[in-house]
């Protein structure tokens, strides 16, 4: 991807849950897209990392390169895999995506629904 011109700057996750920190971490900071390398896990990790502060912010954009080992959300993108995920990146397509924030009496989450 560097070679097609996308600069990127990796921040690794050491274990569960810190990948919502990460991103609310950097979209404090200022960054505004993000590319969740790894599963539903990680994806559902950077959403509720990035919302609800993101909300009434400047509107992020995800991408996925879907190498965990279900990738069942990332399946309702498309499922012609990584190499169609980077080549996506590449050409700068995206589509939107509303986020939804559920609360139970016992839980609250954030999950996209496109």
């Amino acid at each position: 991807m560097r070679a097609g011109g996308i600069q990127i700057d990796i921040i690794e996750t050491q274990g569960p849950e810190q990948a919502a920190e990460l991103a609310r971490n950097a979209y404090a900071k200022g960054y505004r897209r993000f590319i969740a390398v790894g599963g539903d896990g990680t994806s559902y990790e950077i959403v509720n990392g990035l919302f609800p502060g993101a909300e009434n912010g400047e509107r992020p954009t995800l991408a996925f390169l879907p190498l965990g080992t279900g990738n069942s959300f990332l399946r309702d993108f498309t499922d012609q895999g990584v190499e169609y995920a980077i080549e996506s990146l590449l050409a700068g397509r995206s589509r939107p995506c509303d986020v939804l924030r559920l609360s139970t009496k016992t839980a609250s989450f954030t999950t996209s629904i496109c």
